[in-house]
């Protein structure tokens, strides 16, 4: 056999090695994605499989493409790279997603796949979901009935729809509750008695004084009042007190 046969058996062996390499290292694809994902509850992940062969190291390129949405709307970057270590079939690409407060509709970006490695499924998309369908809901309104006393109130509170489609807006826009109204305890009988007072003048040295109490209720027993005598404090009279 010539040197030059031996040369281009040798090269043949070369190439057939090259190729069984890479049949062996496999192809990744896009299998699946999240799909439609609300904004605030990313991210978007998108799931890569590694088929027909895991030997070696395996590096693919992708790149997010925006469709609809807005360059704001992701929080990632638009470009990289996901490397397959010796065995492994799995891998994912995750998007973080911004969570404004802009009513909106739903949006969609997709991924491409490129490079020596990529199989037959390069690309797919994901949908982010708008979920600022409603104002924040505005401060609890309701008042007791009683001013004293075990009592239980309906606090009632109010959003409005701000979607792009108002059709969205499903849910209700009013929202109720009872609670306590957390008064204090209603007063029971009578008042407490209040100070001595005069009443009139000191006359031979006996001087008469007078309290008088509240009935908190619609109905108390006892005296509103009461009445004593006592030595005046005055020059000229004794103490008897």
């Amino acid at each position: 056999m010539s040197s030059s046969t031996l040369l281009l058996v040798f090269a043949l062996f070369l190439i057939c090695c090259v190729h069984q390499t890479e049949a062996q290292r496999g192809t990744v694809c896009v299998v699946l994605s999240t799909g439609n994902t609300n904004e605030d509850a990313g991210p978007i992940v998108f799931n890569l499989e590694r088929k027909l062969g895991t030997e070696g190291n395996c590096t693919v390129n992708y790149e997010l493409i925006d469709e609809t949405i807005q360059p704001n709307d992701i929080v990632a970057a638009r470009e990289g790279n996901v490397t397959f270590l010796n065995g492994q079939t799995m891998a994912t690409v995750e998007v973080q997603i911004n969570d404004d407060d802009e009513p909106e509709d739903a949006e969609q970006f997709r991924i491409i796949l490129s490079g020596d490695s990529i199989g037959a499924v390069t690309s797919t998309s994901a949908i982010i979901a708008d979920n600022d369908f409603y104002s924040p809901w505005g401060q609890w309104v309701g008042d007791c009935s009683v001013t004293c006393g075990p009592a239980n109130k309906t606090e009632t509170r109010n959003r409005t729809c701000i979607a792009v489609r108002v059709s969205r807006c499903k849910e209700a826009l009013t929202d109720s509750r009872i609670v306590d109204c957390n008064l204090p305890g209603c007063p029971t009988g009578w008042s407490q008695w209040g100070s001595w007072t005069k009443v009139g003048r000191c006359r031979r040295c006996r001087q008469r004084f007078l309290r008088r109490r509240r009935c908190l209720v619609r109905r108390c027993r006892g005296p509103r009042r009461q009445g004593i005598t006592r030595t005046c404090d005055t020059p000229g009279c004794p103490r008897s007190f």
